[in-house]
């Protein structure tokens, strides 16, 4: 199938993904069951992965153009915008023919999740997306209606319900609900006072992917990154 026209795939607060005209897709299938879309084409995304500390703001916001295949699993109304693919656009997308294209996304389903095995999707409204840079980076985005885990490089973003941590170059940032916070940085520890609180303000940090089974898809969704041939260190700064 093509998208005919502009499809927001993720849209949440601090997260968007968007498909544009042009884009060549297809089901993924697991026991039969429709459980996401490959795709490749015209795509952004567009990621506020800034935590507010004591000290002021930590990270930044990410955005750009995704490139390759790109892998989600969650619900999608992909098809209400679609209909079937040409070999023109194929062609345009970067595939000879439409047996080229299911077989790029054969590999990508083997080398980002290793046939399929590694991704759960815990909750009915989750959604993960397993996308590339325009550069080739990978990105990795976990959707919660209430929060969103972004890892791109060395870095991590996790937020759910106000609750921030952030993991970069420059240091670990993380923020209770109630606005206290702690920076770890180079320069030393800010936010001292909040030091005898930071083991319960980690744990709900973490635990905010709720469930044994959520940190298992963490855990394994920082896996794939670690293995990734094409993850390297990011050039640019994580201060705003």
């Amino acid at each position: 199938m093509t998208t005919s026209s502009t499809l927001d795939l993720i849209s949440h607060e601090k997260a968007n993904v968007k498909v544009e005209p042009g884009c060549a897709w297809t089901y993924l299938l697991h026991d039969g069951e429709r459980v996401g879309v490959a795709y490749s084409g015209p795509s952004k995304f567009a990621i506020d992965a800034i935590t507010e500390t004591c000290t002021g703001a930590v990270g930044r916001s990410v955005s750009g153009s995704l490139k390759g295949i790109q892998i989600y699993i969650g619900k999608t109304a992909i098809e209400n915008v679609s209909g079937s693919a040409s070999d023109n656009v194929l062609k345009a997308c970067g595939y000879a023919d439409a047996p080229a294209f299911l077989h790029a996304v054969d590999d990508a389903i083997e080398h980002r999740l290793n046939g399929g095995r590694k991704v759960r999707i815990a909750k009915q409204n989750d959604a993960i997306l397993l996308a590339q840079s325009e550069q080739g980076k990978p990105i990795t985005l976990l959707v919660r209606p209430s929060g969103i885990v972004f890892m791109k490089d060395s870095n991590v973003f996790v937020e759910e319900d106000g609750r921030t941590v952030s993991l970069g170059k420059s240091g670990v940032a993380i923020r209770n609900k109630d606005g206290r916070s702690i920076v770890l940085a180079g320069d030393g520890i800010m936010g001292l006072d909040e030091l005898g609180r930071i083991g319960p303000m980690v744990d709900r940090a973490m635990g905010m992917i709720c469930g044994p089974s959520s940190h298992r898809m963490f855990r394994d969704l920082h896996h794939m990154s670690d293995q990734s041939p094409c993850c390297d260190e990011d050039d640019e700064p994580d201060h705003t």
